[in-house]
């Protein structure tokens, strides 16, 4: 029977090395091909997507790499409406309310005992104004440098999806632009809505955060001056009774208001506080840039050359992707895989 098996070619090591070849290659063709061609596939995805995130001047012609800038420019500073609203909240209605609350309830005799005391009023209300302007523009100025420094970045996982950032070096400030539950459905928004690489060209964004202080510069500057005037007249007794009244008499109940000598006796000096509290809200409301003024920014600011660095890494992954589709060609030429299975593979890898 052994004879038999053998001359047939069923037994023997010939048969065994026939057998294992034809396994093998059944093998290659079925489980191994779509594991292989899928994995090559989705590398190839995610460098292309890679690079993808690079998008800068060297991928396009100079008006339309210029207008994708100005574009991503714009998308940063929409961070801006949260900073406002913020600044509101944190920054400019605690110094507001500290204005409530400076000074203290005094009665003078004499006009000696007055002026030293307004002096040391509008001493507390200088300090909280030069306070105020320092933190205004730390206000503005850090979301305004992060968001136009920040890194276009992808992170995730399967199982919590997958979201495009903007993340800083020191990441002190991240955003989330766009999130998806998968990977290739996070790909083909960002492949609708292409991001343009601010940091290819560190020397635009450089210029356009220049430009942004100077404005600040110039708006607080002028924000100076009004609330220097605010403070001077408070201490120019009479001229400005908005500021500051001379009341004679003094009631036991009118505990927010100072007092001075007048005609020979007591008197109360009012300091309209909420007038000046107003004061200081308008003079900063008017002085600040609105959105316009920003969204302007990037104007006459020249896009210049790409950086080197970036210019070193968009090149190896250039490389990457060319390797990788040679990869794709050669395992489809030596498995025979057709058009419609690599199709069938794309929309498995981009599903996942």
């Amino acid at each position: 029977i052994l004879r038999e098996l053998y001359e047939q070619g069923h037994a023997g090591v010939g048969a065994l090395v026939q057998r294992l070849e034809k396994e093998y290659s059944v093998y290659l063709m079925s489980t191994w091909k779509k594991g292989a061609m899928e994995k090559v596939l989705a590398n190839l995805r995610d460098k292309e997507f890679e690079l993808s995130l690079l998008r800068s001047g060297s991928s396009s012609d100079d008006g339309a790499a210029e207008t994708a800038a100005a574009e991503e420019v714009g998308k940063r500073l929409g961070c801006l409406d949260n900073v406002q609203s913020e600044y509101i909240v944190n920054v400019l209605r605690p110094v507001l309310a500290s204005l409530q609350g400076i000074g203290a309830t005094k009665i003078a005799s004499t006009m000696d005992e007055v002026e030293p005391f307004l002096q040391s009023y509008k001493h507390e209300l200088d300090n909280l104004i030069a306070s105020l302007l320092r933190e205004t523009k730390a206000h503005w100025m850090e979301p305004i440098r992060q968001s136009l420094t920040a890194e276009l970045e992808i992170s995730g996982d399967s199982r919590n999806g997958f979201r495009l950032m903007l993340k800083t070096i020191s990441e002190t400030m991240m955003s989330v632009l766009s999130e998806a539950s998968r990977k290739g459905e996070l790909f083909a928004q960002i492949k609708e809505a292409p991001r343009f690489a601010l940091t290819a060209h560190p020397e635009y964004a450089q210029a356009i955060i220049t430009k942004a202080e100077q404005l600040m510069d110039d708006a607080l500057e002028k924000a100076r001056k009004a609330l220097e005037a605010v403070s001077d007249a408070v201490i120019a007794l009479p001229e400005h009774k908005a500021f500051v009244e001379v009341v004679p008499g003094f009631a036991e109940d009118d505990v927010a208001h100072y007092a001075r000598h007048a005609h020979g006796g007591q008197a109360k000096v009012k300091i309209h506080r909420d007038h000046i509290r107003n004061l200081v809200f308008g003079a900063l409301a008017r002085s600040l840039p609105g959105r316009q003024a920003f969204a302007a920014l990037h104007e006459g600011v020249a896009l210049g050359a790409e950086a080197q660095e970036r210019v070193a890494q968009r090149t190896a992954i250039e490389k990457e992707i060319a390797m990788l589709k040679q990869a794709k060609t050669g395992l489809c030429q030596a498995l025979q895989v057709s058009d419609e299975e690599l199709a069938e593979l794309q929309q498995i890898v981009d599903a996942q």
